[in-house]
């Protein structure tokens, strides 16, 4: 269990870039490859015609409450059905991503290419976070200038945070999103990708780089290292952090290099992770993942009243979700309300009791704030929620405190009654 931060607001664009993304065929996470020179001059004397987003019709804009909770049904299916495709409306998809991008042939079909590892990456990437006990589910429903838009909250096994915020439009073939927001980047992931895309391209079509708009040559010249960097969040996180040092200094304050580094550090160490989120914050003050961003860093800081502000302030923008109960119980017991900490951990727990990473970070809190009876119950619930393999706690250093108690006694009995047999701890 993690302890001295919050660690609920890892941010997780790498999330989308861990799987498929970079194995479209358009970059391979080799080893970092030398810099590739770039022309000095730009080619073409006229510019040529861009990828534009067709206007929606008002029939394609109009999406009922009801189909929005359709299309929830088909994303749920998503990430639990190995044959199910995200719904997404794949064309329109690649037109937001490719905004801005030369329209000609090859440029075409590379972005095909790209889109076909989106989507397929974010599918098989969701999955297998909600096998190995992470959520995906849904926040809210509602509209925004007349266009239906649906919430999902995400949630990694660990307790990482993050809300995608699903554009839907309507086509003869049902109800799909076009794009959507990824909170903790705080753009629409096509967007995102958008710059990703053009220095892949880039590489690819070097002599004419200077005709894809809002691509630093660096990035068309670096994306392998990009590549690398992003393997080794996952695989060897420290390695990752070196990696980034390496590159130019404009290219490590890029928003999708800054993304990295926070999601490798705070795999690494507490400094580490406040350093990047520290980074961020100075370089995008205005971001809307600014309150996800800054809970965690004034907690880090122990700056408790103003991390409260920005869970209040992150409530606001979502419109309400009980599973920042859990922040404010964190905060609130390290204030040194320990029961009313505890109290509002239980809220969460009761609200959203279909969520087994939230279960284990509301029992961080009550072991943190030594309410050993809450934690003792909580365990109880876990065992009739969820399918767990139990660990025997006493081997376990955030138990210690439990185990000295007299719950543990209750635990082990407990265990008995249901004929369980704790396992060793895994390394």
């Amino acid at each position: 269990m993690a302890s001295g931060s919050i660690r609920h607001c890892m941010p997780l664009l790498a999330l989308l870039l861990s799987t498929g993304l970079l194995s479209s065929g358009l970059c391979r996470a080799e080893e970092p490859a030398a810099p590739v020179p770039v022309p000095a001059e730009p080619l073409p004397a006229e510019p040529l015609p861009v990828i534009t987003v067709p206007e929606l019709t008002a029939e394609e804009k109009t999406v009922t409450a009801e189909e929005a909770r359709l299309f929830v049904d088909r994303v749920l299916a998503a990430v639990r059905e190995e044959e199910t495709s995200l719904p997404l409306d794949v064309n329109r998809f690649c037109l937001h991503l490719g905004a801005g991008l030369t329209e000609d042939d090859q440029t075409l079909e590379l972005l095909s290419q790209f889109t076909t590892g989106v989507v397929g990456g974010m599918g098989r990437q969701f999955r297998s976070l909600v096998a190995a006990d992470g959520s995906y589910e849904l926040q809210s429903i509602f509209e925004i200038d007349g266009r239906r838009h649906v919430r999902m909250r995400l949630i990694q096994p660990e307790g990482a945070l993050n809300y995608h915020d699903y554009v839907l439009i309507k086509t003869p073939d049902g109800v799909f999103a076009e794009d959507f927001d990824n909170l903790v980047a705080g753009e629409r992931i096509s967007r995102t990708l958008n710059r990703m895309a053009a220095a892949m391209i880039a590489d690819q079509k070097l002599g004419v780089f200077r005709l894809i708009p809002g691509v630093r040559p660096a990035m068309a010249t670096h994306i392998k290292t990009f590549a690398q960097i992003t393997k080794l969040t996952k695989e060897d996180p420290a390695q990752a952090l070196k990696l980034i040092e390496t590159l130019p200094p404009e290219l490590q304050t890029e928003k999708i290099i800054l993304v990295q580094r926070l999601s490798a550090a705070l795999r690494v160490d507490e400094e580490d992770y406040r350093d990047a989120v520290e980074t961020f914050i100075r370089h995008y003050p205005e971001d809307p993942a600014m309150p996800l961003l800054q809970i965690d860093s004034l907690f880090l800081k122990q700056e408790y009243d103003e991390a409260l502000k920005a869970v209040e302030q992150l409530d606001r923008l979502l419109g309400g979700d009980p599973y920042l109960n859990l922040f404010r119980g964190n905060i609130t017991a390290q204030m040194g309300d320990k029961a009313r900490g505890v109290q509002l951990a239980r809220q969460a727990a009761d609200a959203l009791p279909q969520i087994l990473p939230l279960h284990w970070s509301a029992l961080e809190v009550m072991l943190t704030a030594e309410d050993y009876e809450a934690g003792f119950e909580l365990l109880k619930e876990i065992d009739a929620r969820f399918e767990v393999e139990w660990h025997d706690l006493s081997k376990v250093d955030a138990y210690a405190g439990f185990v000295k108690s007299p719950y543990y006694r209750n635990w082990e009995a407990f265990l008995k009654e249901q004929n369980i047999t704790p396992v060793p701890p895994t390394e």
